[in-house]
């Protein structure tokens, strides 16, 4: 009976030790875990060569990517905890949530855009009579959801032609972009990069106006990269793990 005791309680203690394995392995991996918004565009890029090329591996990094429509929800997520980090959203809307709730949102990177290297331009069809950004006037251009890319082209247009009245701006999903420009439910497009070259060698689409975000200010920091403040602090090794993955994918 006592030898039947004797096995019983070491397979007890086994099953103890190994379901504690379990659970610490389990902690460690959670612990690593990132949660990660971002836009369908170029400006994402980075988030995907690092996970391409490896390098969050190489940081002992989980990291889960979101599709988020705009940079006003990437940015609610952001305070709301939903992710951890944004890859790449617009700035205002950022200011708009600190303002709402300070030190929600930290801030670790900002773009660099000029009408050099600009990744967004406005288009038209090549047998478009619409020659130039004057011309848009009182006509309709489509653009990127979100409040960013509407307010930032709208102000370019009223600060180069104030006695012009403005176009109408479209907001739409980048899905819609081309082909609502192909079948002239909009007589421009707003585009971003990667359609912005799509649609010029793909579709022989015409630019009649270089970079927006350019124009209105050179160099642009409107696109940041950002983190939620109170994962930064309670996750200080993993944040740093993860900054070295996306610096080394830039």
């Amino acid at each position: 009976m006592k030898q039947i005791l004797i096995i019983v309680l070491i397979g007890l203690t086994i099953t103890s030790c190994k379901n504690n394995s379990i659970k610490q392995v389990e902690s460690i991996s959670t612990s690593n875990k990132v949660t990660v918004g971002y836009l369908n565009m170029v400006s994402s890029l980075t988030h995907f060569v690092a996970l391409e090329k490896g390098y969050y591996t190489e940081q002992n990094l989980e990291v889960r990517g979101n599709s988020i429509k705009t940079s006003d929800l990437i940015a609610q997520d952001l305070v709301a905890g939903h992710i951890n980090v944004g890859i790449e959203l617009a700035i205002t809307p950022v200011l708009k949530q600190l303002e709402i709730a300070p030190n929600s949102i930290k801030i670790f990177s900002t773009s660099n855009i000029t009408t050099d290297n600009g990744f967004d331009a406005i288009l038209v069809n090549n047998s478009s009579l619409i020659r130039k950004l004057e011309d848009l006037s009182g006509k309709k251009v489509g653009g990127f959801p979100g409040t960013t890319a509407k307010v930032s082209f709208l102000e370019l247009f009223k600060t180069k032609h104030p006695k012009l009245p403005p176009p109408e701006f479209i907001k739409l999903s980048p899905d819609q972009h081309i082909q609502s420009l192909l079948i002239g439910d909009i007589d421009a497009l707003f585009a971003y990069e990667p359609i912005l070259s799509t649609g010029m060698i793909k579709y022989n689409f015409r630019e009649i106006f270089p970079s927006v975000y350019g124009a209105q200010f050179s160099p642009n920091p409107i696109g940041v990269g950002a983190v939620n403040q109170q994962w930064l602090k309670e996750n200080h090794e993993i944040a740093k793990a993860f900054f070295i993955a996306i610096d080394k994918a830039v």
